[in-house]
């Protein structure tokens, strides 16, 4: 992003505050800090004004070739150089108010040549932007991205580098059936748990949306609208954080000519957008960010191919078969991921059909 994206973004925040964000992430990369950054203080105060924090993304490797995700053995772009004008940017970032540091994608070393090379530039970097963050601003968070394999570099991530917020693709690229969706949950709770760290959930970036063919078994193979949302509601019932894509609420001008935009609708986006106000809005109020989660079994009604889970009096039921499902008239609905606006008097808002994610007001 530049001076146009992001002074296109300050002039835009309220409608995600509308929608129930609570902070952005951003990448700068092609802002010249020491020319002008007008363009970035502006967009960190107005979002404090909004009540959302800001996260600055300054660095990350992955790059599009054909519309597809492809790993970069690069973290730098344009402006960030490399890691000592990285250093020098966090740190700007921070004494102007951000409220968190994103290293975006974590490159794994074996993607180097010089993996022991790599691996230390990553561990300097990281103790460094930690450092800067408690210096500057107490609470902010340190964040990054990385994939689940190899295992081993996964969890060093874990263990030594300490992330507030470390994504991953545990739900980017699950296989669409119930039992491979839990795992990956349960697998993501355990590995937090151990050092206390926050739950971080994504379920739909670039790579999701333009279909890369040798992911034959992941979800968004077949029906992948309907999946995406689904999936998207999963999430926001789960406790932790939720990241989604910021042209998931609103065009963003400078990503329409992209293919992983394309990929969605006028109409996907406008019943995306209200179903994460809808949702957001549940997920504030009934505390389901920061309550506790159960998964629900041998229940008569739902098949093996069904998902339920339960957290702060809400059940949530995950339709991955091919059957539609009723849940007991005792669980009043509270919302769908495909219907929106529930009748309760209506027998049918108690049906969760394939590819649908609902949410009930447990006893």
């Amino acid at each position: 992003m530049g001076a146009a994206e992001l002074d296109w973004l300050s002039g835009s925040l309220r409608d995600y505050a509308k929608v129930g964000c609570t902070a952005i992430l951003v990448r700068p990369s092609q802002l010249d800090f020491d020319a002008d950054s007008t363009p970035l203080t502006n967009l960190i105060e107005k979002a404090k004004n909004t009540g959302m924090r800001t996260i600055v993304r300054v660095s990350g490797g992955g790059e599009f070739i054909n519309g597809v995700f492809t790993e970069s053995p690069s973290a730098f772009r344009y402006f960030e150089k490399g890691p000592e004008k990285t250093l020098e940017r966090a740190r700007f970032a921070l004494q102007h108010g951000a409220d968190g540091i994103d290293l975006g994608f974590l490159i794994a070393p074996e993607m180097d040549p010089s993996h022991e090379s790599s691996l230390n530039q990553l561990d300097s970097l990281v103790k460094a932007i930690h450092k800067f963050a408690y210096n500057h601003h107490p609470g902010s968070i340190v964040g990054g991205f990385a994939l689940i394999q190899p295992e081993s570099t996964y969890q060093h991530y874990l263990d030594s580098y300490l992330f507030h917020h470390l994504r991953d693709n545990r739900l980017l690229d699950v296989a669409w059936d119930a039992k491979s969706i839990r795992d990956r949950i349960t697998r993501t709770l355990d590995s937090r748990n151990e050092l206390g760290q926050v739950s971080v959930w994504r379920t739909s970036s670039t790579f999701t949306d333009t279909v890369p063919q040798e992911m034959t078994k992941a979800w968004y193979q077949h029906d992948s609208g309907r999946r995406r949302r689904a999936l998207t509601m999963l999430a926001m019932a789960l406790p932790g954080v939720v990241y989604f894509r910021g042209n998931r609420i609103l065009d963003l001008p400078w990503l329409l000519a992209e293919p992983s935009v394309k990929a969605m609708t006028a109409d996907d986006i406008a019943h995306y957008r209200t179903m994460m106000t809808a949702a957001a809005r549940l997920r504030l109020a009934r505390g389901l960010g920061v309550g506790s989660l159960a998964w629900v079994e041998g229940a008569p009604w739902a098949n093996r191919d069904v998902m339920v889970q339960v957290g702060t009096h809400t059940l949530t039921v995950l339709n991955t078969s091919d059957e539609v499902i009723t849940v007991p008239s005792g669980m009043r609905p509270l919302l769908s991921s495909e219907h929106l606006v529930l009748d309760h008097t209506d027998p049918d808002s108690q049906l969760v059909r394939p590819g649908e994610c609902a949410w009930f007001d447990a006893p």
